[in-house]
């Protein structure tokens, strides 16, 4: 079906008022889809034209939007659930004003999508190729992993990630091979099969380049001060967990010193050096023995807040005793620490 002007198909009362196996393009003008439930959309070119879904629309598996065009937007408003494939075409803005809900299908091309304010993106995979985003952003299937090329986030954005334990690998990563560029709220939420705890270390954003940062962040609704730090690195995002956090239980776990610390630990066969961190920090960590020869490296580079215990390793020269030296730079402070450890023979 190729038509101009508006107009309106379907059945609003009935639950396949609008189905569509073919192939429908809307040039320049507007379509307006009437479905009880969600109007089964076909392939569709969307040629400049304006997409009018009231309850919403659905690419089925196997089927494709095509939004192309030179001169002007492409539009849809109204929900629309994605189980087959959206093509944004190079040098072409696709606007939505609803909801766009992606849990099996795919997007493919080169152009940009803008959820406009007050929308809502549920996605993950390829989500799109650029994303300008003015309304909220979520994980389906969450935790899990979305792809964009290019973000850029206005202050009215909203993104939202679920967060886990360091330990249970668990939780939401936004990945953007381009620039991410940030603004607005980012919303943590917590789920009660993985919790993170104290120290714990998320990257949350990786990109090419980040610029700009969040202008506010909540854990579970309440204020994110005093439960994590968010830092910000050149080629991404981090959420550092620094208090207990809103609605769960408080961690267990002993509490961080309020610098760092070097002791050594393990057995007498096999000793061990145990570092504690209350800031992100570089760290240089090293083994002498009682000559002051170097015998091994145990760390080198950065590492986030939390207790990390090194291992010497057993093929060192016997020794009496061992000594270590941890070089410790963090944003507040400068340290040399240092600690023994008796090693049988």
């Amino acid at each position: 079906m190729i038509y101009g002007g508006f107009l309106t198909v379907g059945d609003s009362t009935a639950t396949d008022g609008f189905v569509s196996t073919g192939y429908t393009n809307v040039p320049n003008d507007t379509l307006r889809l009437l479905d009880k439930d969600l109007a089964d959309l076909g392939n569709l070119d969307l040629n400049q034209g304006t997409l009018q879904m009231p309850h919403g629309g659905r690419i089925q598996s196997g089927f494709t939007l095509n939004s192309l065009g030179s001169a002007t937007d492409s539009r849809v408003e109204g929900d629309l659930v994605n189980e087959g494939t959206i093509n944004f075409a190079a040098n072409h803005n696709l606007d939505c004003t609803g909801k766009l809900v992606q849990v099996s299908g795919t997007t493919t091309g080169s152009g940009l999508l803008h959820m406009l304010p007050g929308s809502s993106l549920s996605t993950h995979g390829a989500a799109a190729p650029q994303l300008l985003l003015e309304g909220s952003l979520a994980f389906s299937l969450s935790p899990t992993r979305m792809n964009v090329g290019f973000l850029a986030a206005s202050g009215a954005a909203v993104m939202h990630f679920n967060v886990g334990s360091r330990a249970s690998g668990n939780w939401d990563t936004l990945v953007v091979s381009g620039s991410a560029q940030l603004l607005g709220a980012l919303a943590l939420q917590t789920g009660p099969e993985s919790v993170p705890h104290l120290g714990d270390t998320l990257t949350i954003i990786t990109a090419g380049s980040v610029v700009g940062s969040f202008s506010s962040v909540t854990v579970n609704g309440a204020p994110g001060a005093g439960q994590v730090s968010v830092i910000y690195t050149p080629t991404a995002v981090k959420v550092v967990v620094t208090g207990t956090i809103a609605g769960i239980s408080p961690d267990p776990r002993p509490q961080l010193a309020s610098g760092p610390r070097l002791t050594s630990v393990g057995t007498l066969g096999r000793p061990q050096f145990e570092l504690q961190l209350s800031e992100p920090s570089q760290v240089r960590l090293i083994v002498y023995d009682v000559s002051g020869r170097e015998q091994a490296v145990l760390a080198r580079g950065a590492l986030p807040v939390g207790t990390f215990r090194f291992e010497v390793p057993g093929s060192l020269v016997p020794s009496e005793m061992l000594f270590a030296r941890a070089e410790v730079r963090g944003s507040s402070s400068a340290s040399v620490l240092r600690a023994r450890a008796v090693k049988l023979r």
